[in-house]
């Protein structure tokens, strides 16, 4: 099954995330389940996958195109980056009970986003196995919908419509 990329990304906190690397690592030696490029920060760098510490934005936009599934922390940026790249995220957000933040934003963030529908939410290791099996068995499973791609494509026409307005009336002299 190593035909399957999953692209790992922990994010550029100076805390180590170990635990998601740990998981990465570990699975990328399963022979059912997909390779991995883990983005390890200044966690410890995994035994197994190939990786680096760090990439640039634009190595991180080209994995996640190349990518069946991308395994990223809880910060949203990278979230949204992932959507935007036409996928659903797998998201494990750092905790600070393991030493992986200061606080558990991220975790609240992620728990909100899982509930709407909008990630997939993965707080332990069973999980984690989990949501590679099914990757496994449905790759699309982790693709965006063309609804889903619609909904986000009218948000932002609708945004430009708004701001198009917003800089016209300014030029013209008038208030909204």
């Amino acid at each position: 099954m190593k035909e399957l990329l999953v692209f790992v990304t922990v994010g550029t906190d100076h805390h180590p995330f170990d635990r998601l690397v740990g998981w990465a690592d570990s699975a990328h030696t399963h022979p059912r389940l997909p390779s991995f490029f883990i983005q390890w920060g200044t966690s410890t760098a995994p035994a197994h996958a190939s990786g680096s510490a760090f990439v640039n934005f634009d190595e991180m936009a080209a994995r996640m195109g190349e990518a069946a599934a991308v395994v990223t922390h809880g910060g949203p940026a990278t979230i949204m980056q992932v959507r935007q790249a036409g996928l659903v995220p797998i998201v494990v957000p750092r905790r600070q009970p393991f030493g992986e933040h200061v606080d558990d934003h991220q975790w609240r963030f992620a728990r909100r986003l899982g509930e709407l529908g909008e990630a997939v939410l993965v707080e332990d290791q069973e999980a984690f196995r989990a949501a590679l099996e099914l990757l496994t068995s449905d790759p699309a499973a982790f693709r965006l919908t063309a609804e889903q791609t619609g909904h986000r494509e009218a948000a932002i026409a609708e945004f430009e419509r708004l701001i198009g307005g917003l800089l016209l009336s300014r030029r013209s002299g008038r208030r909204r």
